[in-house]
């Protein structure tokens, strides 16, 4: 099988999708724009574009036309070859859903609500999210966490009032610790006097906040990550796929506990177990049986540790599973367009 990758722009994904593609005897190229001349020299079994991975409307919006007009007069009507096409975090409606029913053969999302929102999408589909980096060579806190201090961090993505969805927390009772927010995301906004001068505005309005404490250097993360049992807080929190990646990285490298919702466990579902090494919020935080159990998780857990060379392997096989689903797609896609196109020969013979 012989795969051509497109993606306009920088994507670190694509060279990652091509090599482990490569360890299932698949062939790849990637490229960050196609032509024509391209598809008549090589015989590609499927074209596989992949979104943008930055938020930049112009490239998105070229994209469109570059697919609008290359895949359908020349892929479609003379080519016939499968396309797909990888999305990361676009939102989409059934509009949108519509348009690219005539362009793809098949979608992927990179959770589950990405995917219900393709529900008028005709063609095959799967969760695909962003595979993190695993380097297994790395010898990164190769041992099982001994902190019995458990410590947890917010992650800030926009501004301090992201904070409020947490406001019905009772934090006091949750983490019996110490409570860290993690600002370093404004750092592209604003300096760091900037943001503490908006951390004192903001706490003197939200008191309940007070108590936390505010870093926005990643050595005081590294630093955390080093001597704390770390619980990362990040259910019902609107991240980017390379901001979630970031964080499974941070969980394989030092076993800092992630708090996911059901929404952000879809994207490597077997691999994430509630309680056995990661919490999964099913229903809100506001509701006090909810805070109760991330209580007993956080301050009493009995999560069983492990070192990162045994968390790495085993997420290595989620990606594994992905990758043969993908395999599978694939193949699915291909004879479905290579059986299509037999049928309109025929008819053109009669």
């Amino acid at each position: 099988m012989k795969v051509l990758i497109v993606s306009p722009g920088s994507n670190p994904q694509t060279d990652k999708i091509a090599a482990e593609l490569a360890k299932n005897s698949i062939q790849s190229e990637v490229v960050d724009q196609l032509h024509p001349l391209r598809i008549i020299l090589n015989r590609y079994d499927l074209v596989h574009f992949f979104e943008p991975q930055s938020h930049n409307s112009n490239k998105l919006q070229s994209l469109l036309q570059q697919f609008s007009q290359t895949i359908q007069s020349f892929f479609i009507h003379v080519a016939g070859l499968p396309t797909l096409m990888t999305f990361y975090d676009r939102p989409f409606d059934d509009k949108i859903t519509t348009h690219f029913s005539d362009q793809f053969t098949a979608l992927t999302a990179s959770h589950i609500d990405q995917l219900k929102s393709l529900r008028t999408f005709q063609g095959e589909k799967m969760i695909l999210p962003s595979l993190p980096n695993i380097n297994q060579d790395s010898k990164t806190a190769d041992s099982p966490m001994s902190a019995e201090q458990p410590t947890l961090i917010i992650p800030i993505q926009d501004s301090f009032a992201d904070l409020l969805k947490y406001s019905k927390i009772n934090f006091k009772n949750v983490c019996h610790h110490e409570i860290y927010v993690d600002a370093r995301q404004l750092k592209s906004k604003m300096n760091n006097s900037q943001i503490r001068k908006t951390w004192q505005k903001f706490i003197k309005s939200q008191s309940e906040f007070a108590s936390f404490i505010l870093f926005t250097s990643d050595d005081v993360f590294c630093d955390l990550e080093l001597t704390s049992n770390l619980f990362i807080l990040i259910a019902n929190n609107d991240l980017s796929q390379t901001q979630m990646t970031l964080w499974i990285e941070s969980y394989l490298n030092f076993n800092s506990t992630l708090i996911l919702d059901e929404n952000q466990a879809t994207g490597f579902s077997k691999f994430w177990k509630h309680k056995k090494n990661c919490f999964i919020v099913s229903d809100s935080l506001s509701k006090a049986n909810t805070q109760s159990e991330l209580s007993e998780f956080i301050n009493h857990s009995q999560i069983k540790q492990s070192t990162s060379t045994e968390r790495k392997s085993l997420f290595s096989q989620s990606i594994d599973s992905k990758i043969n689903e993908l395999t599978r797609l694939y193949t699915k896609v291909i004879q479905q367009k290579t059986s299509l196109n037999h049928r309109s020969s025929a008819k053109m013979e009669v």
